[in-house]
């Protein structure tokens, strides 16, 4: 003879009540995220509610709750109501909390790295510019020559780039000239 043992449990309102989410790490704006509902009653749930907090009206109806595109008016807290026909009992609030796209924080670098970058690189250009144009006209200097080998007058001259030789030069030009006559004498003279 086999006794079969059967326990009872008295009919119940809901019990332990309480709420999930999925996916379980960070919520960011644009993203879904599921809100699941789970409570212990004898007889079962029966009917599922969902509330955000200081909102009045439900929000949805269910075990499970959705929130696709989420934006930042979705931030707070939610909870759910869990009812059968002996009672109803609310869950916890689970805070949700929502960061900005993950895309506007890397245009926001992008836009900072841009700033930073264009005025340097302009100033680097604008530098290497001025060097070159000065050794071009370093090099360049003594712009013609006259062609008198005989004389020691420049035609044209580079201020910009005189250098001490040149100020020698100017010095000896500008000095007192000795001039000394010369004698033509014949070679007969110095005969004997």
């Amino acid at each position: 003879m086999y006794e079969q043992c059967v326990t009872y449990y008295p009919p119940d309102g809901p019990k332990n009540t309480s709420v999930s989410v999925s996916p379980s790490g960070g919520i960011v704006e644009g993203s879904s995220v599921t809100l699941t509902c789970s409570s212990d009653a004898n007889p079962p749930v029966d009917k599922y509610t969902w509330y955000k907090k200081n909102v009045t009206s439900p929000k949805a109806s269910g075990q499970s709750y959705s929130i696709t595109n989420i934006i930042s008016e979705d931030r707070g807290e939610y909870y759910c109501e869990a009812e059968n026909g002996r009672g109803s009992m609310n869950s916890t609030a689970l805070m949700i909390i929502v960061a900005g796209k993950q895309t506007s924080v890397m245009t926001a670098a992008v836009g900072i790295i841009v700033v930073v970058l264009v005025p340097i690189l302009c100033l680097s250009g604008f530098m290497w510019f001025r060097r070159s144009t000065a050794e071009s006209d370093a090099t360049t200097g003594i712009e013609s020559v006259h062609p008198d080998p005989n004389s020691d007058m420049y035609t044209t001259l580079n201020m910009k780039t005189r250098s001490p030789e040149y100020d020698t030069l100017a010095n000896v030009r500008d000095s007192p000239t000795v001039t000394i006559p010369q004698i033509d004498a014949d070679a007969s003279d110095y005969e004997n």
